[in-house]
């Protein structure tokens, strides 16, 4: 409670603060330049911010529901009026902006439309939810909307369920957040008044109060228009009384649910379907529930019927003004820097990655790409993005540890744990991606399909056992392959450029002896050897076929668990060393890239427990991989997965479901843009409607 009321206060001394002159504030804006807030200390901070709780956040719902064409407007209206409350009413405020999220409840939209109308307020760091609604199941159907003055033309429009909706959000606020208060707002709202949104919630509607809500203007609604008040004698409704404007309302939620206002409306509603007790639609029941001393005005609403973009400085006064349908000016549309095209096949993986991933980001955003001037900016490699950008991401920055320099104007992406970790030692802000590939061409789609092959003694054909990366780990992969006692073939991808094929030829001749298969070798009886360059467009129709995919991180020991404990003990805390340690050594850049190619295709894999593949080794309670825990049991764990054909066939439709859900560049990218809102959360956005 001391931590929620402190941030109120801190929110409400921001909307105190005297407004500056607008020739000021239109400069700074148009530059792009942050309005200095003393209070935001360290707000050029790239480091993860701190989530406030779900008690505090400010919480401002709406409901909306495409029915018919008039409904066209319904999306704009939607963008202009969160990103008013965002950038004018939180401004001058990041704990406003840090603690204000939106909730939008909608139906009948195109699928994704909602979020992509949102997308640039969300870019700019406004919290969004959103979630489509069946309105119609969720509302009770005992409800009808009666003719006034002989007149029927508004019954379609005020019978849609979506406007009784409003009256279901309490619990469900409740419910998933235990939101104590929120504010409701239909969709043509619109925030003219800077740092205003505080202000509006410290105006909280404390018990009996369960709502303050906005009021109309007496010239255009009193309570007797739209309610006779002898239809509810024991209610002593004031014929002449102000109607709120159930349109903005800043709901109690405990109270709402203890006075169990829900089923009082709902009461109400079926009384009127039976004998027509008001005229209009889901404004009169709450007007009679609400009776009583249980609602009082929420100070600041401005009444705007027949306002248009070029009178809205007549509402100076006004926190937020409604109805306001007039499109003034939407949010801005996001831009971007260089977003690595040019690295799209490079060999070099988290290069050609980091392309993927930051075009998959302006596809997921809309962003405008240019040259100058942008929000955001990525670079590669030891080039830093351009400069002059607010958020600046760098894929493959130096991970070495000698390297002790740290760019803290500059996001770096760490594709493992361990690396996130060492740029945090070294204050280099990070994040944590990743390398997940999008090259999969369309005949991949269907990827692979396990066959009910049983592979062992008797086998009826040899199985094909698939590995692909750098040269460190091939010697690895011989190392246990070798003990797989029943004939297979072996196909490894591996780059040109970082170590010699000849080198891997005379190393698999080495292992395999005379197992490998040869001139005048019977090919069911021996182990085929191919060796392939690796080609990033090729990589899937390579591996897609494959039995079993091997995936070591682990450099393969050359002695037992005992022995390598007892050789390496004088480099830990010797008070901590027991006989027997698990020593092993695992390369510090290791990543789980190489597993996920194959879980994207649904080839079952086998992992050792290296960090990066345990964390993804399960996936709501199933295996993605099969984890080879000691390392010289490779060769069992391998030969059991090719003797259980149910298990690799449950396997790789874990690993499907996996890849579909995680996975994907559009997954990786969502990240990033969680990132890019949590930094620009922090600097005034640009919009002029203050």
């Amino acid at each position: 409670m001391l931590v929620r009321l402190a941030a109120v206060v801190v929110a409400a001394a921001a909307s105190a603060r005297p407004v500056e002159g607008r020739e000021v504030v239109d400069r700074r804006l148009r530059d792009r330049a942050p309005v200095e807030d003393a209070r935001a200390v360290g707000k050029w901070d790239l480091a993860d911010a701190v989530d406030p709780a779900p008690a505090d956040m400010l919480r401002i719902v709406y409901a909306t529901e495409h029915s018919d064409e008039a409904s066209e407007t319904q999306l704009p209206m939607l963008a202009q009026s969160a990103f008013s409350a965002y950038a004018v009413g939180c401004a001058g405020s990041p704990t406003c902006r840090q603690r204000l999220e939106v909730t939008v409840f909608h139906a009948g939209f195109a699928p994704g439309a909602v979020d992509a109308t949102l997308m640039p307020a969300t870019f700019q760091g406004l919290r969004v939810s959103t979630r489509e609604v069946d309105f119609a199941a969720a509302v009770t159907d005992k409800r009808k909307v009666w003719g006034y003055n002989g007149r029927d033309a508004f019954i379609h429009k005020l019978s849609h369920a979506a406007n009784y909706f409003r009256f279901y959000v309490p619990k469900l606020m409740w419910d998933e957040h235990r939101a104590e208060t929120f504010l409701y707002l239909d969709t043509d709202t619109l925030f003219l008044k800077r740092g205003s949104l505080p202000g509006l919630f410290a105006q909280r509607a404390e018990p009996p109060l369960i709502v303050r809500a906005g009021t109309q203007s007496t010239k255009n609604c009193v309570v007797g228009h739209i309610v006779p008040p002898q239809n509810f004698p024991e209610k002593h409704l004031d014929a002449k009384g102000v109607c709120l404007a159930a349109s903005v309302m800043l709901v109690n939620v405990t109270t709402w649910l203890s006075q169990n206002t829900t089923g009082e409306i709902e009461r109400l509603l079926e009384a009127n379907a039976k004998k027509k007790l008001w005229n209009l639609g889901s404004m009169p029941p709450l007007v009679v529930a609400l009776a009583g001393g249980k609602w009082a005005k929420l100070s600041g609403i401005a009444d705007g019927k027949g306002s248009s973009c070029e009178k809205r400085g007549g509402f100076d006064w006004a926190a937020l003004v409604h109805p306001f349908k007039a499109i003034c000016e939407p949010p801005p549309t996001p831009t971007v820097c260089t977003p690595l095209t040019r690295h799209g096949m490079s060999p070099l993986g988290s290069t050609r990655i980091g392309a993927m991933q930051s075009n998959a980001f302006v596809k997921l955003t809309g962003a405008k790409v240019v040259n100058t001037g942008c929000d955001v900016a990525f670079g590669a490699g030891p080039t830093k993005p351009v400069k002059g950008a607010p958020v600046k991401f760098l894929f493959k920055g130096n991970n070495q540890e000698s390297y002790r320099e740290a760019w803290k104007d500059t996001i770096t992406v760490a594709d493992n744990g361990f690396v996130d970790d060492y740029f945090r030692a070294k204050g280099q802000p990070s994040i944590r991606l990743q390398l997940v590939e999008d090259v999969r061409p369309e005949e991949m789609k269907q990827a692979h399909v396990p066959r009910p092959d049983f592979f062992g003694a008797n086998q009826t054909r040899k199985p094909l056992l698939c590995y692909h990366g750098n040269h460190m780990h091939v010697h690895s992969v011989l190392s246990f392959v070798k003990h797989i006692p029943t004939p297979f073939d072996l196909r490894l991808i591996v780059p040109d450029g970082y170590g010699s094929p000849a080198s891997v030829i005379k190393a698999a001749d080495a292992s395999l002896g005379s197992r490998k298969c040869g001139a005048g070798s019977q090919s069911e009886t021996c182990v085929g050897l191919e060796i392939k360059a690796y080609s990033a467009p090729k990589i899937y129709e390579k591996l897609v076929h494959c039995d079993v995919g091997l995936s070591p991180s682990e450099v393969y020991p050359v002695h037992d668990v005992a022995t390598l404990s007892a050789k390496t003990a004088g480099l830990f805390q010797k008070d901590d060393t027991q006989p027997e340690d698990m020593v092993k050594r695992c390369k510090r850049t290791a990543n789980a890239g190489r597993a996920f190619i194959f879980m994207q295709l649904g080839v079952p894999v086998v992992v050792d427990a290296c960090p990066e593949p345990l964390l993804f080794a399960n996936y709501n309670g199933q295996p993605t991989s099969v984890v080879v825990y000691r390392p010289h049991v490779w060769a069992d764990t391998v030969q059991r997965l090719l003797a259980n054909p149910g298990a690799r066939a449950r396997l790789s439709a874990t690993e499907k479901t996996f890849a579909r859900d995680f996975l994907t560049t559009r997954v990786q990218a969502r990240k990033l843009l969680a990132r890019t809102a949590d930094v620009l959360r922090r600097r005034e956005p640009a919009l002029s409607l203050i």
